[in-house]
């Protein structure tokens, strides 16, 4: 690749030099490489996808840029339905708040 670095990636081959039916017209005088031909003519594949941006970020560093009212009603949902199950799950009555005075049953 003239002008770019191609490490890396990957490519199909379409031609070795010195190989195939049309050998003789790779060579140069003296039976070097003919000047300014390629050992190899690569099709190289598009380069990848950078990987997406993982890391720990501040609200003040992150921009809602679109919000799907179904995965957000789902969301909700799902988070009503494991608060249901953790509130189920515990063996008291209602939850305590502020302010509350509790009375040890057992002891």
């Amino acid at each position: 690749v003239r002008g770019s670095s191609a490490k890396g990636r990957t490519g199909t081959i379409l031609k070795v030099w010195g190989e195939g039916d049309d050998a003789s017209d790779d060579w140069g005088a003296c039976c070097e490489l003919a000047w300014g031909e390629p050992t190899l003519t690569v099709a190289l594949n598009p380069p990848p996808a950078p990987p997406p941006t993982l890391g720990y970020f501040a609200f003040a560093e992150l921009r809602l840029v679109e919000r799907d009212a179904k995965v957000v009603a789902a969301f909700e949902e799902s988070e009503r339905r494991r608060r249901q199950a953790v509130l189920d799950e515990s063996e008291g009555g209602p939850p305590l708040v502020l302010g509350a005075r509790p009375e040890l049953l057992e002891g």
